[in-house]
């Protein structure tokens, strides 16, 4: 199976860092929000998948996290935030697992192996932000646009 380039997840994660303070405060930029966030998981899911078995666990994991989240996104009685951000963040883990996992085995670096190891670090920052270990803005990349401590997303508790 041909593995899905590190450098199309690291320009996905960039799209949704890069966008995201832009289309946030826009009408329908939640909409947009969520396309970004299902672009990445797909890419990540793809960049990791080597072999038919991490391929087939990546998109058992990424169901709750991301059919959750367009369900809410649709229906937000339905799903609770708490389903897909678990999801995902689980999601995240395997995927930065992995990505390191190919970091680490390399026998010398070469441009996927800078741009896996450049994507396992973005997206520990993402899953530290869904994590909500910097206040409750890890649930407003998931869940809407809720800020309780109103900050933006990605600036630090200061």
């Amino acid at each position: 199976m041909r593995r899905f380039s590190t450098v199309e997840l690291l320009i996905a994660l960039a799209l949704l860092f890069f966008l995201f303070p832009f289309v946030e405060e826009v009408k329908g930029g939640e909409l947009i929000v969520s396309i970004l966030f299902s672009l990445v998981l797909f890419a990540a899911i793809l960049a990791v998948a080597d072999r038919k078995r991490v391929l087939l666990i990546a998109l058992v994991l990424a169901v709750p996290a991301v059919g959750g989240r367009w369900i809410n996104h649709v229906r937000p009685d339905l799903v609770p935030p708490a389903v897909f951000l678990v999801g995902g963040l689980v999601l995240i883990i395997f995927v930065v697992a992995h990505l390191l996992r190919f970091v680490l085995r390399a026998p010398s670096v070469t441009t996927e192996v800078l741009c896996a190891s450049i994507s396992a670090y973005l997206m520990l920052g993402l899953m530290w932000t869904m994590a909500g270990l910097g206040g409750d803005d890890g649930a407003a990349l998931c869940s809407g646009p809720d800020r309780a401590l109103g900050r933006p997303l990605f600036q630090p508790e200061i």
